[in-house]
Parts: structure tokens; C-alpha cells; sequence
């Protein structure tokens, strides 16, 4: 079942926002590392509370397994077209339940939610290095739109 985050699901979200962040500290930790338990559960209840962010919890079997947090907005300026943007700012299933189709299900449910409210797009922001969701994203039909080049110095 998808459904609208509350503060009860406080906890089984910040593991998985802990999981999601321990990966990316795992592939670039020159730029991530582990922050306190504090940082994820102020995190995760400022999404909770805000009325600009909606947080979605994909539960199974009474555990939350899955958990995105999304907003939709429109762009507007005078170079560019206007267009309605739904963008994705966390998105995570857990390992265990990977390759089962819950991602497919979860990305599904959002990209219905972006339809309702007129968005044009759904605009994910992914690391370079993590092969694994830029897999599962070109599958659900995203392509690359404006790459971030880097170089350390």
C-alpha cells in the first residue's frame, strides 16, 4: 500500500533514509558522510510538516518499505517555456525489497500524483556513480536532461 507519510512512520523512514545515505557515502565519500541520528529525524519530520513537500511511505505487511518525497512547481522565466515540474528529491525502496516490482508500483503511484496536478515532467536528481537507479529510471523512461560535470581539485 502507498499512501501519505504521518509522524508514526517517523522511525521506519529515517533507517531508509539512513540506508539511502550510507550508499552515497559508500560510492563519493570525499563529499558524504555519516551524519548523527538527529540530522535524519529532523530531516524526515520537516518533510513531514511541510506543506511544500509531500512524503509518500510504501508500506507491506505493516513495514514501511519504501518512502519518496516530492514537489510540484512550476517554472517560469523569460529564456524558457513555462512548464509544471514534478521533482523528486528522495526516493528509496529497501534492498530486500528490490527487483519485486515495489519500485515500478511506487514510481507509478507518483507519476499519476504529478499527472493530477498538471506536471509536464517528473525530474529526478541521481549520483553519477549509482548504475543501479539510473538502471531502474531509464526503465521507468527518464532520460538524462542537464548533467553536472565536476572535477576535484
Amino acid at each position: 500500500m502507498i499512501r501519505i507519510a504521518n509522524t508514526n512512520d517517523l522511525e521506519q523512514i529515517c533507517e531508509l533514509f539512513k540506508e539511502l545515505h550510507s550508499f552515497h557515502v559508500g560510492i563519493n565519500p570525499k563529499k558524504f558522510r555519516m551524519p548523527d541520528d538527529e540530522f535524519f529525524r529532523k530531516g524526515i519530520m520537516d518533510y513531514l510538516n511541510s506543506d511544500e513537500w509531500i512524503t509518500l511511505a510504501r508500506e507491506d505487511s505493516g513495514n514501511i518499505d519504501g518512502y519518496a518525497v516530492f514537489k510540484a512547481f512550476d517554472m517560469d522565466s523569460p529564456d524558457e517555456n513555462p512548464r509544471r515540474v514534478c521533482y523528486v528529491h528522495h526516493f528509496m525502496i529497501s534492498e530486500s525489497s528490490r527487483r519485486k516490482g515495489a519500485g515500478t508500483e511506487f514510481f507509478n503511484e507518483i507519476q499519476e500524483m504529478a499527472r493530477k496536478v498538471n506536471c509536464d515532467c517528473i525530474r529526478f536528481g541521481v549520483n553519477a556513480a549509482n548504475a543501479g537507479a539510473i538502471a531502474f529510471y531509464e526503465k521507468m523512461g527518464l532520460a538524462p536532461a542537464t548533467i553536472t560535470m565536476e572535477k576535484r581539485i
